[in-house]
């Protein structure tokens, strides 16, 4: 945790056996977040800006007396090597696109991102980072908590998610390949 800094940096990496393509694929999906985004209770894709940027909302429960947070982030996917090493970073942004429910605080600061490297057929090596401001007051215990179920659970959940979907996105990932290839012949 950085010096005069209430909330930390929740970073969390492990191994997940599916392709590079099939997590991106499920990331990419954001109205099955609640299906495995820790305590995401409402998501889903906003405004897709092009190819590689998407507007996405989520909702996160918060246990009682505390109010639920929400955020409307931006993604976009920089391919380093588009079949080897790809960085999906997403930050909060200013949006009419979702107004918050009056029973919720919108984050006013949320910035991450899922670092993939594929290790081989089926293997993929995932990091995932959020530096966040919740907005709001919150009891100590709750921003402890938080720091170690958040990237432990997401990329538990996310290692379950791609196995429940293989094959539910090779559409999108055969789309996405040959734009690639398509990119990859303009450049020369």
């Amino acid at each position: 945790r950085e010096k005069n800094r209430q909330f930390p940096t929740f970073r969390g990496t492990g191994r997940i056996k599916a392709n590079l393509w099939d997590i991106i694929a499920v990331i990419q999906d954001a109205s099955k977040h609640t299906q495995w985004l820790h305590e995401c209770s409402e998501a889903g894709m906003l405004k897709q800006v092009d190819e590689v940027t998407q507007i996405v909302y989520n909702r996160i429960d918060s246990p009682w007396p505390v109010k639920d947070r929400d955020v409307i982030l931006r993604g976009k996917i920089d391919f380093i090597d588009p079949y080897k090493e790809v960085k999906i970073r997403f930050r909060a942004v200013k949006s009419s696109l979702k107004k918050s429910p009056s029973d919720v605080i919108r984050m006013p600061l949320l910035e991450g991102h899922w670092y993939l490297v594929s290790m081989g057929p089926g293997k993929t090596l995932v990091e995932y980072q959020v530096n966040a401001d919740p907005g709001g007051e919150l009891p100590p215990w709750l921003v402890e908590q938080a720091s170690k179920e958040l990237p432990l659970f997401t990329l538990r959940n996310l290692r379950k998610q791609c196995s429940k979907t293989k094959g539910q996105y090779d559409d999108f990932i055969a789309k996405s390949h040959a734009r690639i290839e398509q990119e990859l012949a303009k450049r020369g």
